[in-house]
Formats: structure tokens, sequence, C-alpha cells
């Protein structure tokens, strides 16, 4: 019987949805009597390396359960997943896939991405409001008023809220249990936060400037979404979306590429709003200034140690790789 469902769901798979749709062996309901065919899909995406000769990688990703075929004991399909839906359905998991990749991407690089002169900018709130605390033990709400911004100061201060990192006092804000234990393990934290920024021009070496450089990667870790979008933040967007689109094709290969300037490009205007290269030269030199991208010969490549530490997410082993 099984051979002849799946005998069935191989004519349907393919006169319904097209190479693009794999499936898996039937199982059998006895609930219902019926046989349940699960639809997925190994996603085709093509990488290529400007690295001399030039090579060019197909990767597929794997989405399982974008729908299923409902098959009864007299061959007859009781009922599918339409083919709209199933394309709904692909184009929502590659979102959530490249969402999940640009977490880890960021997660991977936030301690290089925050000395980078854009993010110092939009930063500098946070960081007058942890000098404040570091030294003093406390912000006053006076304090906090006399900022250029204080609606700004006033958002920073409820995400250091919600981390735990700060808390409420009768006058202002202290430092709350994040703090504390950030604090407590400052010289673990220290051998840590030195090995992430091995390739950083601008290497802080006191425990302190290294918990405050801490505290903001991890809300940049953390709450870029939240920065960016609640915050309007969005002048962070376009740095984080160029190392995002040199690094993303990196994870898939597993392996450090290459890339003319102009690759880089054309991969960004793919994924982010169309943009002319001027306006994202500038994010490449940032990042090139902080170890996260390197330029010689024309091409440009990225960190060995930041790859690995991307390369230690589960995201990775969904992919499987294919040399054309």
């Amino acid at each position: 019987m099984a051979k002849n469902i799946k005998k069935i769901a191989n004519e349907h798979v393919s006169k319904t949805y097209g190479n693009l749709i794999q499936y898996d062996d039937p199982s059998f309901s006895e609930i219902n009597e019926l046989w349940n065919v699960n639809l997925k899909s190994l996603y085709p995406k093509i990488i290529i390396d400007d690295n001399i000769p030039p090579t060019r990688e197909m990767y597929f990703v794997t989405f399982s359960n974008l729908g299923n075929i409902k098959i009864n004991n007299n061959l007859e399909i009781v009922s599918y997943t339409s083919r709209k839906e199933i394309l709904n359905n692909i184009d929502n998991n590659l979102k959530i896939y490249n969402d999940r990749l640009e977490r880890i991407i960021i997660k991977s690089s936030s301690s290089n991405l925050i000395f980078t002169p854009t993010l110092q900018h939009f930063f500098n709130p946070l960081r007058r409001i942890l000098s404040t605390i570091l030294l003093t033990g406390k912000i006053t709400s006076d304090e906090i008023s006399v900022f250029p911004k204080t609606d700004r100061a006033y958002e920073w201060i409820y995400l250091l809220e919600q981390s735990d990192i700060v808390k409420k006092t009768k006058n202002g804000f202290e430092y709350s249990n994040m703090w504390t234990m950030l604090l407590n393990e400052s010289n673990n934290i220290r051998k840590n936060f030195i090995l992430k920024l091995e390739r950083t021009t601008r290497l802080p070496r006191d425990k302190d400037t290294i918990l405050l450089n801490l505290i903001m990667s991890y809300l940049l870790e953390e709450y870029f979404t939240y920065i960016r979008d609640v915050m309007h933040l969005r002048g962070i967007s376009r740095i984080i979306n160029v190392n995002s689109t040199y690094y993303r094709p990196c994870v898939n290969s597993e392996k450090i590429l290459k890339f003319k300037p102009t690759t880089i490009l054309y991969e960004y205007n793919k994924m982010y709003p169309n943009l002319k290269f001027p306006l994202i030269s500038s994010a490449i030199t940032e990042l090139m200034s902080v170890g996260l991208l390197n330029y010689k010969d024309g091409l440009l490549d990225g960190s060995d140690i930041h790859l690995s530490e991307m390369m230690k997410f589960e995201l990775s082993k969904q992919i499987s790789l294919l040399t054309v």
C-alpha cells in the first residue's frame, strides 16, 4: 500500500508543485485512517567567490513541513496544500532563515561593530549613561535632564531596565543584577573580550572599559530590531546590513570568501533597499577599521575568528553544499 501511496504522491507533487518540492515517506494515521505525506523543499541558492580562479557553489537550505497531502486507502487524494500556500510558506521560511542568520552574524560581530564610527555615534548617549553609573554608582534624573536629547536618554534607560542592567531608585537609576554579575566576572570577561577583539585596532585593556563595551554589544545582540524599529535608530542598519551581506554566504559555504566590492553591492541590493556604491563604501571601510573586513588586491575578505563563532550555531547544520 505504501508503495502505491508514494506513487500517487509523486505524481501529484510533480504536477502541482514542480521540482522544488520533495516529500517524506507516507505515514498512516489510525485516528482518521488517512495517509499523510509531508512536503518539504531543498531550496537552492548560488554563491560566487571572486577569488582567483573564481568559483561557484550551490547550497541547499532544507525547509520541512511546508504542507501535506492526505490520501485515503482507496488511493484518493482527500486534501492537499495549494501551490500558492506552499510558495508562501517557502517565502516565510526564507525570511525566518535569513532573520536567524542575521541575528547569528550580529551576535558574533557585535563586540567589533560597536567600535565603528557609526555605532559610536548612535550609542553615545548610552555610553554617557553607563559611564556615569560606572564612575558614581548611579545616574540621577537631574543628570539625565541635561542630555541633549532627554527622550532618547530615557529610551536607553528603559532598555537597560528591561535587561536588568540598571534599576530605578528614588532619585534616578543605579546598576542592577546583570551589571553586578558581569562586574564580578570581569577577569573572564576581559579574556574573552580581548579574544573577540583580537583583530580590532582600538582594543580596550582595562576591565571597566571592557565592561561598558560588553554591555553595549549585549544590547546590540539582543535588541537590534528594537533599537532600529522602535527607537528609530535606522542609521545603524546600513553597516549591520553590509556586514551581514558579506558573512551570510561565508556561513552558508562554511569558509571565508573573497568578493569584489561591486559584488557586495549587488548582493546587498538583493536583500535591502537599492543603493549606489558610494552609499555603502563608507560602511565597508568602517568594517575594515574594526577587523571585520579586509581589503587586498581589489578583493574583500573577512575574519576567520568571527566566522568560527558564527559556525558554532545550529543553523549552519541545516545547509547542504554542492560545488558546481
